[in-house]
């Protein structure tokens, strides 16, 4: 027997139940359909990378995460700690901010990929500076943020200018 073949068997089985072609998931995930083969039938142990885009793309609850994570060989406690770890070593303050230009948004029927690009180098190419994946739920609960938080820098600023033209006509 294949050493990840119970892996491979679930996902397998979750593509079929969500009708998701080879060449759709591979797609999705950015592999090729011969690693895709490898790990269905168990031969290919799944890199950390792949186990987590697998959960995000088919949406999976915490037991069937946990349970693909034991199957892959991994140790959700340790991937956990990893997390916190790596979280605990860049202070937010100290995270840099890629800067964007361009956008490149890709929707399938299971979630959306956004390619955050910026236009560098002597041809002026978009090289791409962030990749984001998420659901298209979490894509949808996004755009309501960002609609929001846009709205109301837009009623600040109204007020702002309106506050300055009041005392730059009560001066004058």
């Amino acid at each position: 027997m294949a050493p990840y073949n119970k892996f491979g068997q679930v996902l397998t089985s979750l593509r079929r139940k969500y009708h998701v072609s080879k060449k759709e998931f591979c797609s999705a995930l950015e592999i090729n359909e011969e690693l895709l083969s490898d790990i269905e039938n168990g031969n290919e142990k799944p890199s950390e990378e792949f186990v987590e885009q697998m959960i995000s793309h088919f949406s999976l609850d915490d037991n069937l995460a946990e349970n693909l994570w034991r199957l892959a060989g991994f140790s959700q406690t340790e991937k956990l700690e990893e997390i916190i770890a790596q979280t605990a070593l860049l202070p937010v303050n100290e995270l840099k901010v890629p800067y964007t230009d361009m956008v490149h948004v890709t929707v399938n029927n299971y979630g959306v990929v956004l390619n955050f690009m910026q236009h560098s180098g002597p041809q002026n190419q978009p090289i791409v500076v962030s990749r984001l994946g998420m659901s298209k739920e979490h894509a949808k609960s996004v755009i309501e943020v960002l609609a929001r938080t846009l709205a109301t820098h837009n009623q600040q600023d109204q007020k702002k200018n309106l506050l300055l033209s009041d005392n730059s006509e009560t001066q004058a």
